[in-house]
């Protein structure tokens, strides 16, 4: 292998980039020196003298720095810009860009004959290629043979035209001009011969040998000229006489290091070394050539080439290492010279991998990339000989064997690039590819491969006839089975799709693929909304495979679509159990299904422990915020109701506008109530039925609010609850609320209500029951004892205690005293306790069936007086009345009561009696007459009733709107923390005026309870009114913290601004004003308020920050609002003494005459004119306002200044 790619690349780019190289790191300007352009018919050598001379001038001036006149040439000639040619702007930008310099230098001559002596006519031209401008200084006239003072006239302007200040005059030129040309006419003929034998210049060319002879002349001549050896040191490079080359650069170099030049010889000096080292170089003269760059780097140790040169050397000597130090830091000094990073990479990788190696490879490459492939064969494998390891080379070699179809060779070479890199995806894609070919044949996997094309193009149907091509080459080629039964089914031809899909099955060997692509058919077939066909194909894949996360999570779907959650529950429960077989997605859906299916299955505790990993693992999932709410719920549901209630904190502080906000909060609510917390449960639930009037949970709520108010003994607000229940289920709620109550009549009226529309509800023994008791309280005997027979022996087991209790009233009301004696005794047993009532029952019983020492041991037993229980016929009387008064037989009682009241009634039983018929009288309607007997009883002092009566007579006067009475009744009531009680106080004191005695109560009934919110209204009105803003900010914002959901706070918030502005604090009127905009964007009083907001910033002096506000009002308001709020803005662009924009608003509110603002706009107006020096305009609009027939301070001021400027 001779050809070696790397090194004639270096080579290459040696001998074309070493003119370019430059020596210093450019301070000074730099400046290219062109060789003069010819015009007319004059002798081309004089341009490159004429550019020498300058050249050489400048050479010795430490202010710019000359570029080396070879490197202009060769790209002269690269460019082919004729001799000829003045240069333009343009090309000059385009010449500077190659060559690098800051400025360059370009011109042009001619011959003219003046009188007896030829006179040069020189025309130079300047280019700043930095600033892109161009300078053409003066032409001059001289003498051909007078070089100085050509130099005395052209460098001084150069200079001057460079910005640098040079006092000295330009030293001589010390040689004789004749004996010069001789080397500038063989540079002429060096470019000629350049130009003319192409890649053929050799030394014995006639051109080259005439150059060579007019070179030596001067030389011979001038042997101190410096250019001489320059020149002709090149013309033997070009030719390629590398011992003359080598002989020449060293003279040069001797004779310049003796000029003692300065800078730029110095530079000429280094540049001449590495000539000389390129040279031995060429020669392979190692030492030599690192001799004479060591040279070069004595005179400046930072030259980037000289470090591009010894990496060369290195890397041909084999030390690649070493190399690529060199040239990294030719690159570092450089970072022009990307050459040096190139050559640095490869050197690193000849270093790898073994310099014979790598140039091995790239060779092998170049003739691959060539098509070349059984040459790039040889190479690629010499290169995997010498360097097994090397990836690079055993990847290409694949490639080239597995092009020229030597598959088994080339699957041994994907191995081993696998072994070396397990990682190389391409490697493996290939190595797939060569057992396909081995296994179905080339020509198969050609035409699979032109239909996945096609099928990748979505060309489905032009996909098909290459699939099916494919399976008769080889029939057992499954994935051309498998796709084509893909086009078929993008096609929508299920048969066939089926068909192709089974054959595919039947090829696949391993389970895992097998279940895979069972999979793959059922997801299909699920697409297609067959969704049992799919379900057969997916149950075949987790029977294959159990673990196939994929096909259970998708089975759970499907099942969970058909609600078929059992199902669905298991599938996913089997896909959460292999999460390591899952993406993040997959397992997020995963748990999300499992969750929604036990929760379907009504199974809590399950449901609450996916959702309880699925928030935790994936707290951005798509569905979490649902999820979050379900949580809530299973909390509530599994009894964990505080970690339930600070959940929803943490919900509604993400999700404060969520979608399920409505679940969270209900189950906050619920969750009070479930946990017992009565009071809480009723205002929470009472806030979230205000929020959601309409709720999905409208009957749960409801009915829980109905059960938390029995629970604090609030019947009659449980039945107000209750009888909103949608359903006929409410009437027995309704009813039961009455018997609680021991209003008979109309708990049984609700009960036959329900029976009758709900004979089959879940309450019917229940109702059947109380029913009975009801018939039996209101002493309707037989239909209790008829509905008793009828429910005895099929109430369930709850209610036997309670039927038990209902017989023994019976069998007492029936006289019959041993059944009661009986019964009493079993429920003692079974209940293992003795109410009261039941104790007296039982001891009348004993009396009656005449065993009355048993009786009154029985009362004595139970610590009970039976003197007074058993010997009065009066108080029994009494008693029996009670009964019928309790049973809400109001009628009745009144009867009975007259009937005792005209028979006569014990003193010391009168009062009580009194007391009943008042009582009875109240229950009754009667109201005139009750108050009568009620204030009897009051009378007599009777503590055991009184409060009874003073709330009695405080309820008729409440509901007679006789204030004053209502109030003195209630005040006299010594139980006042009922908040009914307090609520009627303070409206009955509230009317009667005394609105600091009703405030005090309504304060007390803010907290928390039912009358809370009503209250906390009634005190912020009332404040208000009062005009106590102090007080009522204090009450506002307490009010809004505890009410934040509260219909009322618009309003509240509302007027909280105005209370701080008529305290004049101006900064928590705008906080107000602020908070009311945030909340209520659309409410009624924003402009109302961003009006006041407006005023308040006026009175602040904010005069910038005010007028946008002020024009979004101006695009809002209408009639008076609209002409105040052009009032105001004139008025503040008065205030900033914009005085034209302020009359161009004053002068809108002129155009209703009738208007509010009518004669202040026409005084401002007036002003503004004034300050605008318009005294005569001004004057009229003053008249118009005094003439107007209106009288207020705005005309008496215009009169005012009419008299100001109309005075002498």
């Amino acid at each position: 292998m001779k050809f070696r790619f790397f090194s004639w690349l270096l080579g290459m780019c040696l001998v074309f980039s070493l003119g370019f190289f430059s020596v210093y790191a450019q301070e000074a300007p730099t400046i290219a020196i062109l060789p003069l352009s010819m015009r007319d018919e004059v002798d081309g050598y004089l341009g490159y003298y004429l550019r020498d001379l300058i050249k050489d001038a400048l050479d010795d001036m430490e202010q710019v720095e000359v570029i080396d006149n070879i490197m202009i040439d060769e790209i002269l000639r690269e460019s082919k810009i004729p001799r000829d040619v003045v240069l333009v702007q343009s090309m000059a930008q385009v010449l500077g860009k190659r060559i690098g310099g800051d400025y360059l230098l370009s011109g042009s001559y001619r011959i003219r004959q003046l009188g007896d002596k030829e006179r040069l006519v020189v025309s130079v031209r300047l280019f700043d290629l930095n600033q892109e401008v161009m300078i053409d200084l003066k032409s001059n006239v001289f003498d051909i043979n007078n070089p100085d003072e050509f130099r005395q006239l052209i460098v001084p302007e150069v200079l001057k035209s460079l910005n640098i200040d040079f006092a000295l005059s330009v030293e001589p030129f010390r040689y004789e001009t004749q004996l010069i040309f001789p080397l500038y006419r063989a540079v002429e003929k060096m470019d000629e011969a350049l130009r003319t034998y192409g890649s053929a210049q050799f030394p014995d060319k006639p051109l080259w040998k005439e150059a060579f002879a007019e070179a030596q002349e001067t030389i011979d001549a001038v042997p101190e000229y410096l250019e001489s050896y320059y020149y002709l040191a090149y013309m033997y490079q070009k030719t390629g006489w590398l011992a003359k080359e080598v002989e020449t650069w060293m003279e040069y170099v001797k004779l310049l290091e003796g000029s003692g030049k300065g800078k730029n010889s110095i530079q000429r000096a280094s540049r001449a070394y590495l000539r000389l080292a390129n040279s031995y170089l060429s020669q392979k003269k190692y030492d030599m050539a690192e001799q004479s760059i060591n040279q070069a780097l004595q005179i400046n140790p930072d030259i980037a080439e000289a470090y591009f040169l010894l990496g060369k050397i290195a890397y041909d000597q084999g030390k690649s290492a070493q190399a690529q130090e060199y040239w990294n830091k030719a690159y570092f000094l450089d970072p022009s010279l990307k050459e040096a990073q190139y050559f640095a990479g490869e050197a690193g990788k000849a270093a790898v991998y073994g310099k014979d190696a790598y140039e091995s490879y790239r060779t092998g490459y170049t003739y691959y990339a060539n098509g070349d492939l059984k040459t790039a064969e040889g190479y690629f494998r010499n290169a995997t000989q010498l360097n097994p390891d090397m990836k690079e080379a055993q990847y290409w070699l694949g490639r080239t064997l597995y092009d020229l179809g030597k598959l088994a060779d080339a699957e041994v070479t994907w191995r081993k690039v696998i072994e070396i890199d397990p990682f190389d995806s391409q490697a493996k894609r290939f190595l797939e590819r060569t057992i396909q070919e081995k296994q179905y044949g080339r020509n198969a996997l050609s035409q699979f491969r032109q239909g996945f094309d096609l099928y990748q193009e979505a060309k489905y149907a032009e996909a098909i006839p290459y699939f099916e091509r494919a399976v008769q080459e080889s029939p057992r080629f499954p994935d051309a089975h498998e796709y084509l039964a893909r086009s078929y089914y993008l096609l929508g031809q299920k048969d066939k799709y089926l068909k192709e899909r089974e054959k595919s099955l039947n090829l696949i060997e391993q389970p895992a693929d097998k279940a895979w692509q069972y999979y793959l058919v059922g997801y299909e077939l699920f697409s297609w909304n067959e969704k049992e066909k799919a379900i057969g194909y997916l149950q075949k894949a987790v029977a294959v495979d159990d673990h196939l996360s994929e096909a259970h999570l998708l089975l759970g779907e499907i099942y969970g679509s058909m609600n078929q959650w059992k199902q669905a529950a298991y599938h996913y429960t089997q896909a959460s159990s292999v999460p390591e077989n899952n993406t993040e997605e997959d397992q997020s859906s995963v748990l999300w299904g499992a969750s929604v299916s036990y929760v379907q299955l009504g199974e809590w505790d399950k449901a609450l422990e996916f959702l309880n990993e699925l928030v935790k693992k994936y707290p951005y999932a798509d569905f979490i915020e649902e999820a979050e709410s379900l949580r809530i719920e299973a909390m509530v549901k599994m009894g964990q109701y505080r970690d339930a209630r600070v959940s929803v904190q943490q919900f509604q502080l993400r999700f404060p506008s969520g979608r399920f906000r409505e679940r969270v909060q209900f189950y906050y609510a619920f969750s009070f109530y479930q946990e017992k917390q009565w009071k809480e449960a009723v205002q929470a639930l009472e806030s979230f039925h205000k929020s959601y009037p309409q709720s999905q949970y409208r009957k749960e709520t409801l009915e829980a609010l109905g059960y938390s108010y029995r629970n604090l003994g609030q019947e009659e607000k449980a039945r107000s609850y209750f009888s909103q229940v949608e359903g006929q289920e409410n009437a027995f709620l309704v009813a039961d609320t009455f018997y609680r109550e021991k209003k008979w009549q109309q708990a049984l009226s609700s009960f036959l209500e329900y029976l009758q529309t709900t004979p089959q509800g879940q309450y019917v023994q229940e109702a059947r029951l109380k029913l009975a008791s009801c018939y039996l309280e209101t002493n309707q005997v037989e239909l209790a004892e008829k509905l008793v027979n009828e429910i005895a022996g099929s109430l369930d087991a709850k209610f036997q205690l309670d039927f038990l209790r209902l017989t023994i009233k019976l069998a007492y009301k029936k006289g019959n005293w041993q059944k009661v004696v009986e019964g009493v005794g079993q429920l003692e047993k079974q209940s293992g306790t003795l109410d009261l009532e039941y104790l007296y029952l039982l001891a009348w019983s004993q009396v009656k069936l005449g065993k009355e020492s048993e009786a009154r041991e029985l009362l004595e037993k139970a610590d009970l007086n039976p003197d007074e229980i058993l010997s009065d016929p009066e108080i029994e009387k009494i008693s029996d009345i009670m009964d019928t008064l309790q049973s809400g037989d109001y009628p009745s009682a009144i009867l009975q009561l007259k009937e005792l009241i005209t028979e006569g009634v014990n003193s010391e039983n009168s009062a009580i009696v009194h007391f009943l018929y008042g009582k009875a009288l109240y229950f009754n309607g009667n109201y005139d007459e009750a108050i009568q007997y009620l204030k009897e009883a009051v009378a007599a002092g009777n503590k055991d009733y009184l409060e009874e009566a003073y709330f009695y007579l405080g309820d008729i006067a409440y509901k007679e709107e006789n204030w004053s009475e209502a109030a003195q009744w209630y005040q006299r009531l010594t139980t006042q923390d009922n908040l009914d009680l307090l609520w009627r106080l303070a409206t009955s004191l509230e009317k009667l005026g005394k609105k600091d005695q009703a405030l005090d109560i309504y304060k007390k009934l803010k907290g928390d309870n039912a009358y809370s919110e009503r209250a906390g209204i009634i005190v912020l009105e009332t404040l208000y009114d009062q005009k106590k803003y102090q007080d009522f900010l204090k009450e506002a914002t307490e009010y809004l913290e505890n009410h934040p959901d509260s219909v009322q706070n618009e309003e509240i918030l509302y007027m909280t601004a105005w209370s701080a502005y008529y305290l004049g604090n101006a900064p928590e009127a705008l906080e107000r004003i602020s908070l009311y905009q945030d909340k209520y964007p659309q409410g009624q009083y924003f402009d109302e308020l961003e009006s006041l907001a407006v005023d308040l910033m006026i009175v602040q002096k904010n005069y910038q920050d005010v007028l946008p506000k002020l024009f979004t009002l101006e695009n809002k308001l209408k009639g008076e609002k609209l002409e105040y709020t052009w009032y105001r803005i004139g008025s503040v662009y008065l205030k900033l003494e914009g005085y034209d924009r302020a009359a161009f608003y004053f002068e809108k509110l002129l155009g209703n005459v009738n208007g509010k603002y009518y004669t202040r706009g026409g005084y401002l107006m007036g002003v503004c004119l004034e300050y605008l020096e318009q005294p005569e305009t001004a004057l009229k609009f003053y008249h118009q306002i005094v003439e107007s027939g209106l009288k207020d301070e705005w005309v008496e001021n215009s009169q005012k200044r009419i008299s100001l400027l109309t005075e002498d």
